[in-house]
């Protein structure tokens, strides 16, 4: 019976440090992402980057996640690293479809095959998915405008 008085607390006091663990990670997490938007601001984009990498192996929230990597993504745009935007990017769409970033970083993603790679079929592709993809789109008439595009 004792022992089952001891396993008791000990249970409380692993999940109470689990919980202290995240909730200390989390902060970290938040603590990086807002120096790398004041470094993305500044336009010191591969400082930005930096720090929103130190973020990821944390594990943040999802909601965190979704903005580092949406963050990664726009630093990576402007400086014409256009593969890793569209990675990033796309990493938005997939895994935080729900995050209020997911509906712009798929536009930009067929953006940038349309304006900056002038691959105009893969943008078509990457337009059609915005419009399945997101119904109510706020950029609609825009995506549905180049889809009309030769």
């Amino acid at each position: 019976m004792k022992k089952k008085f001891l396993l008791i607390p000990v249970i409380f006091i692993f999940i109470g440090g689990f919980f202290l663990y995240k909730n200390s990670s989390e902060q970290k997490s938040i603590k990086y992402l807002e120096k790398g938007n004041k470094f993305l601001k500044s336009k010191k984009y591969i400082e930005a980057i930096l720090e929103y990498q130190k973020a990821i192996p944390l594990k943040p929230s999802k909601k965190i996640s979704a903005e580092l990597h949406y963050n990664i993504a726009t630093s990576c745009l402007a400086l014409a690293q256009y593969s890793s935007a569209i990675t990033e990017y796309k990493k938005v769409v997939s895994e935080y479809k729900e995050s209020p970033f997911a509906e712009d970083a798929q536009f930009i993603t067929a953006m940038i095959f349309d304006e900056r790679l002038g691959n105009k079929k893969r943008a078509k592709q990457e337009f059609k998915f915005y419009l399945d993809s997101f119904p109510k789109a706020k950029y609609s008439f825009e995506a549905k405008r180049k889809l009309l595009e030769k």
